[in-house]
Parts: C-alpha cells; structure tokens; sequence
C-alpha cells in the first residue's frame, strides 16, 4: 500500500532531449543505466506521438542497455530529423525528494524621516516655482 501512496503522490515531469545525435544517444544510454526515467516519447511536429517505450526496467535495467541497441539506434535515427520531431522523457519525481529549494530572506524598506522631510521640502519648492511661471510668456 505504501507504493501506491508514494506512486500517487510522485509528479510527472517531462524533459525534452536536445543536441547532436550522439549527446541525445547518450543522454538516453545515461537515463537507462540511471532507472529514473520511466518513458521515452517522440512526437512529430503536429503533437502525433510516433514512437514511445518504457524505459524503467528495475534491477535488470543496466543490463538491458545492450538489449535496447536497436531501440537506441531508432532514437538516433529520429534525432537527426530533430527539427521535425521532439524527444520527451517522461521522469517522476517525489515533492518530499526534491531537491530544489529557495533561501530567501526578507528585507524590509523604510525611508528615514529626514529623507522624507527633504522630499516633501523639494517636492513645494518645485510646485512654487511652477506656479509662478505658469501664464507667464518668456522674453526672446
């Protein structure tokens, strides 16, 4: 029971795979032997999805990566056509697991009175030297 819980409570992230046909191979040989990606998906330029397969294979998964030479080789094929298609890789991740925080600390801003009183001097000074000269024409 305790799977399921922690299976309903991981989020579905999507990464997309970008590069050369050899970093987009690799970084897919990487996510095999790592197990932390559960699906590899390509979609067309329309959305279509045109090739998917799972990943996560347990224990056995490193393996395996021999086995999915042919699999790996298709994604290579794609990859050279990576304008015209796109290769997500479907990872869950536990909101208790992740590692992404932000140390922030508040800082609260006060003008000083004086300042505020300097402000508030100018500010008339200004409004008086404008009253003054409003309607009156320059001499040339």
């Amino acid at each position: 029971m305790k799977k399921e819980e922690a299976k309903s409570k991981a989020k579905r992230v999507y990464e997309e795979i970008q590069g050369g046909v050899n970093e987009v191979i690799s970084s897919i040989r990487e996510l095999i032997k790592e197990g932390s990606a559960r699906k590899l998906i390509i979609k067309n330029k329309e959305g279509e999805v045109v090739f998917q397969t799972q990943l996560a294979f347990g224990v056995g998964g490193a393996a395996l990566v021999g086995a999915m030479a042919p699999v790996i080789s298709a994604i290579g094929m794609f990859a050279m056509f990576i304008n015209d298609y796109q290769i997500l890789v479907e990872k869950e991740v536990d909101p208790e697991d992740d590692n992404y925080s932000v140390d922030a600390e508040v800082i609260e801003i006060t003008e000083d009175e004086d300042e505020e009183e300097e402000n508030t001097e100018e500010a008339e000074e200004k409004e008086e030297k404008e009253e003054k000269t409003v309607g009156k024409k320059k001499k040339k």
